[in-house]
Order: structure tokens, then C-alpha cells, then sequence
């Protein structure tokens, strides 16, 4: 099988299933299946991408932070040019919108109340977008975890409030579904506001009423580049902890730098940064899975256990890793 493709991974805003891997340059675009099979090229794309998102089995939007918007039909090649909904600008990119799929479309949620505080359902059919308005805290935040993605925020007390898309959506305003009490989090994460927060979330479940998260010791000198790299890589220690709104804590400490991967999101596994490696942890009981060494640049993971990474502007298939077989384990346990 082919190990080597020429362009760079396309950011995907899907990630509660991986419909399509796609390859960029400049405004041309290869289309692959999850098994790296072409399904379609074009190098006629009205605009530069910055991300896409698979609207079906057949079908791309392919969005830039400049709010331009084009619709791709995989089968036939035909590109539609898409106006971009009333209530965006240069400062308000719908491309930081956190995605939720529905049977009315797909709704694009603010990522955070710094971005803006508008919502819009895209109609699959129609291909277009509508305003809608759906009543936020003023200071939130959101877990863009596809079918478990979710809005949260911390309350005047310390106390998390989460709320997920489901609910936000239907109710058009933050309804909380789950709160875990400032006692719980204390000395676990940062709670000094929820952008410090956020940087330390790594998993969040509603339906298994927990979360996972990421805390560093406070470092002593940033004063020069050396100083930050060697607190980085080397002088630094970190802790990931699994806590329950029931009162269940559990939390494992590292040696090095810890930090979370913004990109990646799972029912079933944590994917954190760990020095110079990146760790997947089991959500249920933060059991480790595997290890992958950053040497090279780790991109995206794909469904059979193959890994995708980029060099030197073409794109590498690894071979299956054996914690292949465990993610699929929890996936299906998930599904049963």
C-alpha cells in the first residue's frame, strides 16, 4: 500500500468521526477515504482552505478564517460557492465555531465567548446558514467533542457548569446538565478563569459524568528561551487526573511537561502531550493505551491504527501500533 502522499493534512472540524482525510495545496484539494483510497482531486477551489467538514457520505464544506465557504460534491466534482451567514466578520470567523450535527443540519457554536456569540445552523439541503440565537454565559467555554461535545463554565463559587450541544441547542439557552463542585477541582486544575481551565481540560462526559484533566507545577524561571525549553522538556513536572462529579479522583504524575492535544477528542481516550511523546489514556480509568514519540510530525490517527504524519510537505502512513487494537476495544465497548 502507498506510505507517501504529496501535500499537508487539512484541519478537519468533524471529530466525532472520521469521514475523509484530505491533502492541500494552496486551493488544490485530494479527497481519501479513512483507508487512504482517492475518492477525489480538484485544484479549483475559490479560496485557500484552512479546515473542512463532511456534511455526508458525498459531500464537503471547505471553510478559511476569512468566512469563505465552499460546498464539494465528491461524486460529480461540482463546487458550490457558499454566502457567509449574517453575523460574522474578519473578527468573527465562523471557522472557530465548535460543530454539532443534528437532523435539522449542523450547528456552529461559538468556541468560546471570546470569539463571538452567535449560532448558526447550516441546512444540508438547502446549503445555506441561519442565525440562530441560543442564550450564553458570558464567560464559557466549549469541549468540541462531536456527539459529546458540550458547553461549560465556572460559576461565581468555583463550581463547573456543563451543558451540553443537544441541550444548548434545543433549549436555545445554557442549561446546565452537570456541575462538579469547586472542592473537586481544587489543587487538581487551574480555576483562576476558564481560559486557564480550558487549557487544562482533556476529556469531558456528560453521559459518564466525569472529566480528565492536566495540571503543571508552577515554573520558576521563564526568563530566556533555554529556561522555558528546559522546563519544557526537562525540569518540569505534571499530573493527569480522572474526577467524577459523584467524588471519584484518580490521578497519575509525570515527569516533564504536560499538555493537552487541542485536536484530537474521544469518548473513550485522552490524548495528552507528555515531554516529548503523546500518551492516550483511557477515560474510564486513566489505564495508559499507548505511547507515540513526537520525532516526527504526528498529525492525525486513523481508524485501523495507522498514524499520519507530515515531512517535509508530503505525508507519511505509518504501520499498524499495537494500542490499535486496545482503542478499538473501547470504541466497541462504547457501542454495546
Amino acid at each position: 500500500m502507498k506510505k507517501l502522499y504529496s501535500g499537508s493534512l487539512l484541519f478537519d472540524y468533524g471529530v466525532d468521526e472520521l469521514h475523509f482525510v484530505v491533502l492541500r495545496s494552496l486551493r488544490s484539494v485530494s479527497v481519501y477515504s479513512p483507508k487512504m483510497e482517492l475518492l477525489r482531486q480538484t485544484d479549483s477551489l475559490p479560496f485557500e482552505p484552512s479546515g473542512f467538514l463532511a456534511v455526508s457520505n458525498n459531500e464537503i464544506l471547505f471553510l478559511n478564517r476569512e468566512n469563505q465557504i465552499c460546498h464539494l460534491n465528491i461524486e460529480d466534482g461540482q463546487i458550490t460557492k457558499i454566502d457567509p451567514p449574517v453575523g460574522t466578520s474578519s473578527n468573527k470567523s465562523i471557522s472557530a465555531s465548535t460543530i454539532f450535527k443534528n437532523d435539522d443540519g449542523i450547528v456552529f457554536f461559538p468556541g468560546n465567548s471570546g470569539d463571538r456569540m452567535t449560532s448558526f445552523l447550516y441546512l444540508i439541503k438547502e446549503k445555506k446558514f441561519k442565525r440562530i440565537n441560543i442564550k450564553l454565559p458570558e464567560r464559557f467555554s466549549a469541549y468540541n467533542g462531536g456527539e459529546h461535545g458540550a458547553l461549560y463554565c465556572l460559576k461565581e463559587k468555583g463550581n463547573l457548569d456543563v451543558c451540553s450541544f443537544k441541550k444548548a441547542y434545543e433549549s436555545k439557552a445554557f442549561v446546565p446538565e452537570m456541575t462538579i463542585k469547586r472542592e473537586l477541582l481544587e489543587g487538581y486544575v487551574n480555576l483562576h478563569d476558564i481560559f486557564c481551565f480550558s487549557c487544562g481540560l482533556a476529556h469531558l462526559s456528560i453521559q459518564k459524568g466525569v472529566l480528565v484533566v492536566i495540571k503543571n507545577e508552577e515554573a520558576k524561571d521563564l526568563s530566556s528561551f533555554e529556561a522555558i525549553k528546559n522546563h519544557m522538556l526537562y525540569h518540569s513536572s505534571g499530573s493527569v487526573s480522572l474526577i467524577s462529579k459523584e467524588g471519584y479522583r484518580k490521578t497519575i504524575k509525570l515527569e516533564g511537561f504536560v499538555h493537552i492535544d487541542t485536536h484530537r477528542f474521544s469518548d473513550s481516550v485522552a490524548y495528552i502531550y507528555h515531554g516529548l511523546s503523546l500518551d492516550l489514556y483511557s477515560t474510564d480509568d486513566l489505564a495508559l493505551l499507548g505511547t507515540i514519540p513526537l520525532d516526527l510530525g504526528l498529525r492525525k490517527a486513523l481508524p485501523d491504527g495507522r498514524l499520519l504524519y507530515e515531512i517535509k510537505g508530503d505525508v507519511y502512513v505509518s504501520d499498524r501500533l499495537p494500542f490499535s487494537v486496545a482503542l478499538k476495544a473501547l470504541e466497541k465497548k462504547r457501542q454495546d
